[in-house]
C-alpha cells in the first residue's frame, strides 16, 4: 500500500488516499464531519500524526495538516483519539 490504506469495513473496501501516510488509521465523527487521523511522515526520519476531513467516511478526503510534529526521542508516534464528558482527546503513544 503506498500512500493509501485500505480497510475492510462490512465487507467494502474504503480507500483512504493519504498524504505521507505510515500507519494506523482512526476514523470518528464530530459535527458533519468524519475525520481520519493517522501515523504520517514527520520529516527528521521519524513519525508526525497527521489527519484529513470527509463529509461522510466513504470520502473525498482532504488532507489538512500534522495535529503533531515528528516524535522527538522516538522513530513513531500513533495518535489514539478518546470522546470523554463532550470533549475529544488525542492520546499520542510514542515509543520510548
Amino acid at each position: 500500500m503506498t500512500n493509501d490504506a485500505r480497510t475492510a469495513l462490512c465487507n467494502v473496501v474504503l480507500v483512504f488516499p493519504q498524504t505521507e501516510f505510515e500507519q494506523i488509521i482512526y476514523l470518528f465523527e464530530q459535527i458533519r464531519h468524519t475525520y481520519n487521523i493517522y501515523a504520517g511522515s514527520g520529516g527528521r526520519g521519524g513519525e508526525c500524526i497527521n489527519y484529513s476531513t470527509a463529509e461522510n467516511p466513504r470520502g473525498p478526503w482532504t488532507f489538512r495538516g500534522q495535529v503533531t510534529g515528528a516524535a522527538e526521542n522516538s522513530f513513531t508516534i500513533h495518535p489514539g483519539v478518546v470522546d470523554y464528558k463532550g470533549h475529544t482527546y488525542l492520546l499520542p503513544q510514542r515509543q520510548a
